[in-house]
């Protein structure tokens, strides 16, 4: 850790002093002119109004230090003396519009960078000392070396059980300290992701004052999204048909089949359960879709409360800030997950030693990589982004999604990421963010569109083209209905094996490539998601 630090007297004409420091030490420890010249404004009007609001006894000092750490670079400004209130509000009083510009310019681009970079700093009063610390520079690549090194230590860790220790000990390992730990963690984002959902998007839809902005926006989504979800449907009977993983009858079933009359999908049953008949129990089942279906309607309505919508929104906002905030705790402790998630899967994983399931694996892997590619030719067309230049930005949030194999539980990391390092608007991403988690599962399509035709190919059961029709409705409607959570897709694959009559064993095999396969599907999935977000956003922007 390297900090440099200067007292300076508590004057006004001090200020300059103050921030010729901060420029000199942020040269010297590299730092960006862009990342300067917002830390230098913040620790202006920071300085300013702590010397305005100091009382007569205060300390006549201020510390000003820059700080770098291995993956921060830090301004902070401390002042000893009583509390001075208002500091996380500097520059914020007064909500500027352009139509003030003329008046007072300066204050007007203060007001925008300042509010801004809301996010860049942070304030505190501790010990009798105000304290301000402005973050100039954060650095990812920590973070994703971090999550690496997790993850091989994970395995190795896991593969040196399996091989020494007695089954015993490795299945109690496995099943009474891993799998607990996992669990409570899982517990933890199940309990938060129906609050995170309906605040995220009730908030959002009661932000807008004209509803015909927000159906404009909605349908820009929905079309984006059954865009993706056919080309990931070709993908996966692309790659079926092209490389035929599996032998025609390679397999035989012993026992029955999943097939029964009370598990027959039905589309009817599933359109009509979009509406819930009871407002707590979609939030007791995790039932998403169920849970969009009230956001909405509650959004919507405290935007036409006349007087009372203003302090309705305010409320929504401020719990969804608070469970966000609920998130960011947990989240704190995602190493942990990682650590425990992957070390149980090497010790529990039952890998079948059949070539053509080895097969399976290989074609899936490919279909996620060309869903990816998909994602990021979409990007270039639509927006003429660089797809390397936005990854750059982006793929923290890959790496999250993977960690969590969870699209609810990635929700509030997605949204904070599109917050900060992309650009997107608060209310592009805190709608569609919620809402893809629910209804943009693309690698779910293209895994089971191709899954289905392996197990029915190697099990001797015949398609006709009706058939593919029924599988591919099946596909696109159970998708909207499958929770993004761990393994999610489980029971929805179980329905569509029934419908065609696919043997049991074809859910277990399934259950285990899918343990290997779902952490990099939700990953392609939420980087899927953020990237449709910045399309509707860039398009906006642009209008």
């Amino acid at each position: 850790m390297k900090t440099r630090e200067k007292y300076l007297d508590a004057k006004l004409e001090c200020i300059k002093d103050a921030i010729d420091f901060i420029d000199i030490n942020l040269k010297d420890i590299k730092s960006k002119k862009k990342e300067r010249i917002k830390a230098e404004l913040l620790a202006e009007e920071f300085l300013a109004h702590t010397i305005n609001n100091k009382a007569e006894d205060d300390s006549d000092k201020i510390r000003v230090a820059v700080s770098k750490t291995a993956s921060k670079k830090s301004v902070i400004v401390s002042f000893k003396g009583k509390q001075i209130k208002g500091l996380e509000n500097i520059g914020l009083e007064k909500d500027l519009s352009f139509s003030d510009m003329s008046a007072d310019t300066e204050a007007f681009f203060r007001n925008k960078i300042i509010s801004s970079n809301s996010d860049s700093f942070t304030c505190g009063y501790k010990n009798g000392i105000n304290k301000i610390s402005i973050t100039v520079h954060e650095s990812t690549t920590l973070a994703l070396k971090g999550v690496f090194i997790t993850f091989l230590l994970a395995f190795v860790i896991g593969l040196i059980v399996r091989l020494i220790l007695p089954k015993e000990a490795t299945l109690f390992i496995s099943e009474n300290i891993l799998h607990t730990i996992e669990t409570i963690f899982l517990n933890a984002f199940k309990l938060i992701t129906g609050p995170v959902i309906f605040f995220s998007i009730a908030s959002s839809i009661g932000s807008y004052s004209d509803l015909k902005e927000l159906g404009r926006n909605a349908s820009r989504f929905i079309i984006l999204y059954f865009i993706s979800t056919a080309v990931t449907l070709l993908i996966g009977f692309g790659i079926s048909m092209g490389f035929s993983p599996g032998y025609a009858g390679e397999f035989s079933s012993t026992a029955s089949t999943v097939a029964s009359e009370s598990s027959n999908f039905s589309i009817s049953e599933a359109i009509s359960n979009i509406i819930p008949s009871n407002i707590l129990k979609p939030f007791l089942e995790l039932n998403t879709i169920q849970i969009i279906v009230i956001a909405v309607l509650v959004g919507i309505a405290a935007g036409k409360l006349g007087e009372k919508s203003a302090k309705i929104n305010i409320f929504l906002s401020k719990a969804n800030d608070l469970f966000f905030k609920i998130t960011e705790i947990i989240t704190k402790y995602l190493h942990l997950m990682i650590f425990v998630s992957v070390a149980a899967l090497v010790i529990s994983i039952k890998p079948e030693a059949t070539g053509s399931i080895l097969t399976l694996v290989l074609c899936i892997f490919l279909g996620l990589i060309l869903t990816f590619v998909f994602y990021n030719i979409l990007l270039l067309i639509t927006t003429r982004t660089s797809p390397i230049k936005f990854f750059k930005k982006a793929y923290p949030i890959w790496i999250n999604a993977f960690a969590l194999h969870s699209s609810n539980a990635a929700i509030s990391f997605t949204m904070e990421s599109c917050k900060k390092d992309l650009n997107i608007s608060p209310k592009i991403y805190s709608f569609s963010i919620p809402l893809g988690a629910i209804i943009n599962i693309d690698d779910l399509t293209m895994m089971f569109s191709l899954s289905v035709l392996f197990f029915a190919n190697i099990f001797g059961i015949g398609f006709k083209p009706s058939d593919y029709f029924i599988l591919i409705i099946m596909i696109v409607v159970l998708s909207l209905g499958t929770p993004g959570i761990p393994s999610g897709g489980t029971l929805s694959f179980t329905l569509i094996l029934s419908q065609f009559g696919i043997p049991m064993e074809a859910l277990a095999i399934f259950i285990s490539i899918n343990a290997i396969l779902d952490p990099f599907a939700t990953g392609n999935n939420v980087y899927g998601n953020t990237i449709k977000s910045f399309i509707v956003s860039h398009s906006l922007k642009n209008k």
